[in-house]
């Protein structure tokens, strides 16, 4: 059997027999009152509860109830199987390499910092390039020419023995043999001495003239140099 009492406000409660005596809570203004037994009027003066005893509302508000019913019926609707597990066998993209720039049509002109053409490449093209000085090649080829004056002198020596025993085969077979080995041994030391005189023109030009010209070599790179240093003083001075 159940126990009806109003609160203060109007509000129209129902508890049951055995909560008789217990303190309860309207649902409305909130007001603290107690269960009446067998249908006492209730109190409508609030009274403070005391800290150690744990009030407990048996009669929930219709929002609260309307809340814990949508909650419980969420709770109970069955929710969608998860998929199966599916395993990406693709790997990750493999990051892309910037393709290289496009070279430049054959016509078009080269960048600023491009290499100057070489000798050969610029004649074709028409165009004019600078050629280094005399000097500067003799110099650079000097270990070339002190090889070649080691070889003349070699061959000087080869041929001035060569041309002594063809002389010495003239005459002996001029004065002690027939006159055929005579004109043999002639024709001999005459080869022998035209290849002597050449190599002794070789010689000399590789002995004395070569340091004429390595010694005008050298004189023109100090003057070259000079008119360097000269230029580059020059436009120094006009910057400053």
């Amino acid at each position: 059997m159940s126990i009806r009492f109003a609160c203060s406000c109007g509000k129209q409660l129902q508890a049951r027999d055995e909560h008789a005596g217990r303190k309860s809570r309207c649902p409305d203004c909130g007001a603290t009152l107690v269960v009446p037994a067998g249908g006492e009027p209730p109190s409508a003066t609030p009274t403070p509860a005391p800290p150690p005893v744990m009030h407990v509302d048996y009669d929930p508000t219709p929002d609260l109830a309307a809340t814990a019913t949508a909650t419980m019926a969420t709770a109970a609707t069955p929710r969608p199987a998860a998929g199966p597990w599916v395993e990406d066998d693709d790997p990750a993209p493999a990051a892309k390499v910037p393709a290289p720039p496009p070279l430049p049509p054959a016509g078009a002109a080269a960048p600023a910092f491009a290499l100057p053409p070489s000798p050969s490449h610029a004649s074709a093209l028409g165009l004019a390039t600078a050629r280094e000085p005399w000097s500067f090649t003799l110099v650079d080829r000097y270990a070339v020419v002190a090889r070649n004056c080691v070889l003349a002198v070699s061959a000087v020596l080869i041929g001035l023995a060569a041309m002594g025993y063809a002389y010495e085969l003239y005459v002996l077979l001029a004065y002690q043999g027939p006159a055929r080995m005579g004109v043999l041994g002639f024709a001999l030391m005459l080869g022998a001495s035209t290849l002597a005189f050449l190599l002794g023109v070789a010689l000399f030009l590789l002995v004395f003239v070569l340091p004429i010209m390595l010694f005008l070599a050298m004189l023109h790179i100090t003057v070259d140099g000079a008119r360097s240093l000269r230029a580059i003083r020059a436009i120094l001075e006009r910057r400053g």
